[in-house]
């Protein structure tokens, strides 16, 4: 024979009750604890608990599901299957709500990855469209028998500034890197292979896009 108590310890809201729930046996004195559950109850459907329940076969399953139910008083053996189907009951709308949000969380998450890498894609490609030109300029006015100058992709560095990669002359081991540090590409850019192009100048100078842009104005 097994007694369920319930003693009430704060109000959460006008909905539920903190309460603690005390398993004793009957051949056992009324102050031994067989285990203890501790719960947050809600009739709104949103379930927390703490399972303060010690190692114990007996009627361990069963409060374990005790976990949709306000009580304040006694509440005799017969009541224990009732409890059990309202806990049943609530755990399945848990489950089922929590499922429902996780689905949600997937969704959105995915989409916004999707979205942001869309938005990537589209600014690399009106970079690279916008900057073709200059690079090109640039690259022909200044290294000597440039000829061909094809833009491969674009990478921002830590420091938040726009690199666009490259390379000249229809030769993907002739590469280049140029950084983008003002509103478009004027001069920085460097080689990354050896066999690169020279500069025409032989004192290494070079001359900015809007240099090459002004000085074509003038002619």
């Amino acid at each position: 024979m097994y007694s369920l108590y319930g003693t009430t310890a704060a109000a959460c809201n006008p909905f539920s009750l903190f309460i603690e729930l005390t398993v004793t046996h009957s051949d056992l004195s009324s102050n031994r604890t067989v285990g203890t559950l501790a719960a947050c109850i809600s009739l709104m459907g949103r379930i927390v608990c703490t399972f303060k329940t010690r190692p114990s076969y007996i009627l361990s399953d069963k409060l374990k599901l005790c976990c949709s139910v306000i009580l304040d008083k006694y509440i005799p053996p017969n009541h224990v299957y009732v409890i059990i189907w309202w806990g049943e009951h609530m755990r399945k709308k848990w489950v089922l709500t929590t499922s429902i949000i996780l689905i949600l969380i997937i969704i959105i998450t995915g989409g916004y990855i999707f979205v942001k890498q869309q938005q990537t894609k589209d600014l690399e490609a009106t970079i690279l469209k916008t900057e073709q030109p200059r690079i090109e300029k640039y690259l022909t006015y200044n290294y000597v028998g440039v000829h061909d100058v094809t833009l491969t992709g674009t990478h921002t560095n830590p420091t938040g500034v726009i690199h666009v990669e490259g390379y000249v002359n229809d030769d993907p081991k002739l590469t280049f890197d140029a950084g983008i540090y003002d509103d478009h590409f004027e001069t920085a850019l460097d080689p990354t292979t050896e066999n690169f192009p020279l500069l025409k100048n032989k004192d290494r100078s070079v001359k900015t896009v809007s240099e090459i842009e002004a000085e074509e104005q003038n002619n």
